[in-house]
C-alpha cells in the first residue's frame, strides 16, 4: 500500500511540473512573438529600419540629380531658374525618377520642386539662387495632392512672422526651426513655436522672432505628409561690398567679355569684402563654385557651418579658387549681438580650360592640274568655318586660325582669324 501510495505521489509530481513546464512555454513564446511583432519588435524595428535607409538613399539621389543639374547652367555662366532645375532633373537619366514638378507663384511661400520616385516617395526641393542656399527634406510617400499647403510671410518692421497653412484632411502639426531646432528665446515661448491643432483643415499664426537667421516653418497633416516654407530673417546691418581689384576688372570686361582666367594677369583673381557699417563686427562668406560650397579652411570658433566661413574682420581680400564655370561669392555682416544683415553676392566668371577642337577644315584649291597631283600656276584657296564641335562648356569659341608655309618650312605665313558663331 505504501508503495502505490508513493507511486501516485510521484506520478502526481510529474504531472504539475509537466503542466508547470508547458506554461512556461507558452508565457516564452508569447513573449518571443510579442518581440518579434510588436511596436516595439525586432522585426517591426527592421522594417522602420529598412523604409528609413530607403529614404535617405533617396534623398542622397535627389541632392545628386539636383547638383549636376545647377552645375551644368553655372558651368556655362548662365542662371537656373525653378523651372530648367525641375526638366533638367526629370531629363537625367535614371530608373528611379517619376517626376519633378516645379511649383511656381502658387499658395506655396517658395517656388520649390517636387521630386517623386517611382516607389511614390516624395522630396520638396528648393534652391535660392541668390544665396546659394538650398534644402531637400522628404515629405511622405503617396502623391503630390496629398501634400499640405504653407504661406508665411515675416515683416521686418514688427519682426512678426505670419503663417497660414491648409490641407484637405487636416492640419496636425506647425514647427518653427531655427538652425535646426526648435525656435526658443526670452521672448517667445517654446509653446508658441511648437504648435498642435485638432485637424482644422487651415489654420493662421503670427509669431514674433527675435533672431536673425534662416527659419524653417514645419506643415505636418494628421496623414503625416510634410510641407516646407523657409524664411530668412535679416537686421538693419548694412551688406558688405563685395567687389573684384579695379584693374582685373576692367581687363577682363574689355577683353574678355567678362570673362577671367586664361591671360597671366587674371589667373589669380583677387576679390575684396568690406564694410564701412559702424555696428558690424566680422563678415561671414562663402565660396559656391558651380552650384557647390567650396571647402575653406574653417576658423572653428567663428564658424556657421555648411560652408560659411568668418572673415575675422570687416574687410578681407581674398583669392579665388582657380576652377572653371561661375564663382558665387556671398557674404553678409554681423554685428556684436550676432545680427545677420542682407546677403551681398557677386558672380564670376572664370574659364582655365582651352578648347580642344574637333573640326574638319572645308579648304578648296582650283588652279592647273599638274603631275602627281601638284597645281601648277595661279592657284586660289578657299576655305570656309568647319562645323564640329568642341569641348569648351564655359566661354565657348569665338575664332580659330589658319594659315600656310611655302616648301621651305622656316617661312610661315602670317595667322588669318576667322570669327565663329560660337559663343
Amino acid at each position: 500500500m505504501k508503495k502505490e501510495n508513493q507511486k501516485r505521489y510521484e506520478d502526481g509530481i510529474t504531472l504539475i511540473a509537466l503542466i508547470i513546464m508547458i506554461i512556461i512555454l507558452v508565457i516564452l513564446a508569447a513573449v518571443t512573438i510579442r518581440g518579434l511583432t510588436g511596436n516595439t519588435g525586432i522585426i517591426s524595428s527592421t522594417q522602420v529600419a529598412a523604409e528609413e535607409y530607403k529614404i535617405e538613399q533617396y534623398k542622397e539621389q535627389v541632392l545628386e540629380l539636383r547638383e549636376n543639374a545647377i552645375s551644368e547652367y553655372s558651368m556655362m555662366g548662365k542662371d537656373i531658374t525653378m523651372e530648367s532645375l525641375a526638366e533638367l532633373m526629370h531629363e537625367d537619366e535614371t530608373i528611379w525618377t517619376k517626376n519633378t514638378h516645379a511649383n511656381i507663384g502658387d499658395t506655396n511661400t517658395n517656388d520649390d520642386i517636387i521630386a517623386t520616385t517611382t516607389e511614390g516617395y516624395m522630396y520638396q526641393v528648393y534652391y535660392d539662387e541668390l544665396t546659394g542656399q538650398r534644402f531637400a527634406e522628404y515629405v511622405g510617400k503617396g502623391e503630390e495632392v496629398n501634400l499640405p499647403k504653407i504661406k508665411a510671410d515675416y515683416d521686418k518692421k514688427t519682426a512678426n512672422l505670419d503663417f497660414t497653412a491648409s490641407d484637405e484632411n487636416g492640419i496636425a502639426r506647425v514647427e518653427i526651426l531655427h538652425r535646426g531646432i526648435i525656435y526658443t528665446d526670452n521672448a517667445t515661448d517654446e509653446t508658441e513655436t511648437l504648435l498642435e491643432f485638432n485637424g482644422e483643415k487651415e489654420v493662421s499664426r503670427t509669431v514674433a522672432l527675435q533672431k536673425t537667421g534662416w527659419y524653417i516653418v514645419r506643415v505636418t497633416s494628421v496623414q503625416g505628409y510634410y510641407r516646407y516654407a523657409w524664411i530668412r530673417v535679416t537686421s538693419s546691418v548694412v551688406a558688405p561690398v563685395i567687389e573684384v581689384k579695379k584693374e582685373q576688372e576692367d581687363l577682363a570686361m574689355s577683353e574678355h567679355s567678362g570673362w577671367y582666367g586664361g591671360v597671366d594677369k587674371l589667373k589669380k583673381v583677387e576679390v575684396r569684402m568690406h564694410t564701412e557699417n559702424e555696428t558690424a563686427t566680422d563678415i561671414y562668406y562663402k565660396i559656391i563654385v558651380n552650384g557647390k560650397d567650396e571647402e575653406l579652411e574653417q576658423n572653428t570658433e567663428h564658424n556657421l557651418g555648411n560652408g560659411w566661413q568668418s572673415a575675422g574682420s570687416t574687410d578681407i581680400t581674398i583669392t579665388l579658387p582657380e576652377k572653371s564655370g561661375t564663382i558665387k561669392i556671398v557674404a553678409f555682416s554681423v554685428d556684436k549681438k550676432g545680427n545677420e544683415s542682407e546677403n551681398g553676392t557677386l558672380d564670376v566668371l572664370y574659364d582655365n580650360i582651352a578648347p580642344t577642337l574637333k573640326l574638319v577644315p572645308d579648304i578648296t584649291i582650283t588652279g592647273q592640274d599638274g603631275e602627281n597631283n601638284w597645281k601648277i600656276g595661279a592657284i586660289t584657296i578657299s576655305l570656309s568655318e568647319a562645323g564640329g564641335e568642341d569641348n569648351d562648356a564655359n566661354s565657348g569659341v569665338t575664332k580659330y586660325y589658319w594659315g600656310y608655309s611655302e616648301l621651305d618650312p622656316n617661312k610661315d605665313s602670317d595667322r588669318k582669324a576667322i570669327e565663329t558663331n560660337r559663343s
